[in-house]
This record gives C-alpha cells, structure tokens and sequence, in this order.
C-alpha cells in the first residue's frame, strides 16, 4: 500500500475546542466495526484534520477504541470535507497520533526542548483519556511521545529520578535565553549574580531564598523538581494505575531510559537506515550522497518533519526506510512521494546538486502540506 504525506493540519488554527461534548461521535458504523476474530481485533474510525485530539478522545471515552484493539485503522478527512486517499495499513495512524501529540504539547503542555502538562479547568475528565491514547499508541504501533519530561514520565510510573537528570532536563525545559544564564552561573556565579536578567529568571520562577553561590545548585534543583514533578502531581496521579498496570511490562528491559534513547531520532541514526538499491547509477550514488548530507545538517525540527514524511512517526520507530529512484516527468512537477506504511520513500533522480536538492527538499518539509493521495 502506498500513501503520499500530510501531517499539515492543526498548526495553523484553534479550532480544537476541549470543552464540546458535542462533536461528531467518532463511534463506526455497524458496516465498519470489528469483523476480526477475537485475537486479531481491527477497530476502524474517522478522524479529521485539525481535530484529530479531540476525535480521538472522545473514540476512547466512547468506547469506540481501546488498548485492547490488536489494530487501529484510520480513514482521515480533510477540511474541505474530501477523504485522504491512503488506505492505512499503520501510517495513517501513526501520523494521527503526531498530530494528536503537537496538538497536546501546543494545547495542554508547556515547555521549549521537552514539555510537562499543565493542569486545564476544562481537563479534569480528559486526562485518562490522554493516558489511554498512550497505552494505545505504544501497544499498537510503538508510538511514544518523547518531548514529555523523562523525570515527569518517571513519576508516573512511580520511578525517582535523580537530581543531576532532573535539573539537564530542566535546562531542556526551560527558553534558551534561561538556560545560558543558569550556565553560566554554574561556571561563574559572580558574574551574573547581580545581573538583571539572573534576577529576573530566579524571579520569574518564584525564587525566594536569598541565592548565593553556595546555595545556588541546592535551589537549583528544588526549583527544578517544583515544575517538572510537584506541579503535575495532579496528572501524574491521573496517569499512574492505568500506565503502571497496562504499560510497564511492555517496556524494554530497560525502562523508560532505553524507549527514549530508542526513539529520539539524530542524524545518525535517521541516515543509518535509510537502505539503497543495491545497483545505482551514477547519477544516483551522487543524489544518495546530497541526501545524507542534507539529513546530517538538518536541525531538529526539520529531521523531525522529515521522518514524519517517511514514516507517519515523528519518532524512529521504522528500523529502515526504503530509497528508490524515479525518473520525474519533468523537473517542474518532481517530488519526493513516501509510502508511509511500508516506510518507502521515491526520491526523483534528476537532482544536479546538493543546494538544488536542499532547496527542494526544505521547501517541501517546511510546507506541512503533504496530502496522502496514493492508493
């Protein structure tokens, strides 16, 4: 099966509304539930663009879909209403729950390099819902959402985690502008110490003993575990009896340390297993070369949307993805197209030179705009 890309939707508008319980019910149809037998249950639905949390959601909390289903099938409809042509065999769901997960961090987390939830009003209910689209995620697919807080995921599943981990992820968690302050008070305190802007950040994070160079590593981490585990506790008790008791004895050996250093993607491992035909022409040896290079200097975020293009996943769940050359009609209408379900990616041929490709290329990833049309 081969699908075409589009992880565009709900970066551009605020149409998620988290207090309608009036959406459309996502719950199928008589003609589209389970017809599978029992050890191989296939539950398929309708989510929308744009509001793929929100659907998915409420497809738990009716029922529709649970940890149970062996396999999640997903039909996504545009906003203008017309149906994505890819038939999913796994990367239309994968890519939904990409969607589902930017949508959380933008809506319900906050946070620069890694992000923790912030408690809502109008999220009391909702938050076992999130616990279950995880468990899901991960049953079903391999899918784990990575940018939350490691030592937030830790207390949920009721692990300690220790305080030089704690405050490196908080210096993850926190704007850039913060973390080179704090930096450089750990080198050189005294030459910050006085600083507006050092004053401002402890201020800013509700500092009150007086901070000295003695003291200031102790506060530092008391500060740390403040707002990445005492200001969750409320979601993290949410979220402890379901992930401890359906999610841990599906970790690796491990723990939450491996998934994580498994799924983060780096330029490494994301050129590591991108797998060639064994036979290229020349011209293709050179483009297979422009591509690595263009994958090694990618910054996070662009690595990020391009695995999401090749594989529905914005984390390295694909163990290969498949390069194979085509010849474009012409040059004007050449575009890489990706198989998400079978993590195949057909890359044009006709690529002069690296900044021809690199040009091309980031235009596409930038864009979001990758509609799954191939069937």
């Amino acid at each position: 099966m081969a699908e075409g890309r589009d992880t565009s939707s709900d970066s551009d508008d605020d149409r998620v509304d988290f207090l309608s319980d009036n959406l459309e019910n996502v719950r199928p149809s008589s003609s589209e539930r389970n017809t599978s037998t029992p050890g191989n249950k296939i539950q398929r639905i309708k989510l929308h663009r744009g509001q793929v949390f929100v659907e998915l959601n409420n497809a738990v909390k009716n029922g529709t879909v649970s940890s149970n289903d062996a396999v999640i099938e997903v039909e996504m409809i545009l906003p203008n209403g017309t149906v994505e042509k890819g038939e999913d065999n796994g990367g239309v769901f994968r890519d939904a729950l990409a969607e589902y997960w930017e949508t959380f961090n933008k809506k319900c987390a906050t946070g620069s390099i890694i992000t923790v939830p912030v408690t809502r009003h109008d999220m009391k209910e909702t938050w076992k819902y999130v616990a279950e689209v995880m468990i899901i995620g991960y049953k079903t697919v391999g899918y784990f959402p990575i940018k939350l807080a490691k030592p937030f995921m830790n207390h949920c599943f009721g692990h300690k985690t220790q305080e030089d981990e704690l405050v490196k992820t908080f210096l993850q968690f926190i704007p850039d502008h913060e973390k080179k302050i704090i930096e450089q008070a750990l080198t050189d305190f005294q030459s910050v110490s006085e600083d507006d802007e050092f004053l401002d950040m402890l201020d800013s994070h509700e500092v009150k003993p007086c901070v000295r160079e003695d003291n200031f590593k102790t506060i530092l981490s008391e500060v740390a575990h403040k707002e990445l585990i005492q200001d969750t506790a409320y979601i993290s008790d949410c979220w402890r009896v379901p992930l401890k008791q359906r999610l841990t004895q599906l970790l690796p050996k491990g723990g939450l340390d491996e998934l994580y250093n498994k799924l983060k993607p780096t330029p490494h491992k994301v050129t590591s297993i991108l797998q060639f035909e064994e036979h290229l022409e020349r011209k293709e040896q050179s483009i297979s070369t422009f591509l690595k290079k263009y994958i090694r200097q990618c910054p996070e975020e662009r690595l990020l949307r391009f695995l999401r293009f090749c594989t529905g996943a914005d984390v390295l769940i694909a163990s290969s993805i498949k390069v194979r050359f085509v010849e474009p009609l012409s040059d004007f209408s050449r575009t890489p197209v990706a198989h998400t379900c079978g993590y195949v990616l057909e890359f044009p041929n006709s690529y002069g030179s690296y900044l021809e490709l690199a040009e091309e290329l980031t235009e596409l990833l930038d864009s979001k705009v990758w509609v799954m049309d191939i069937v």
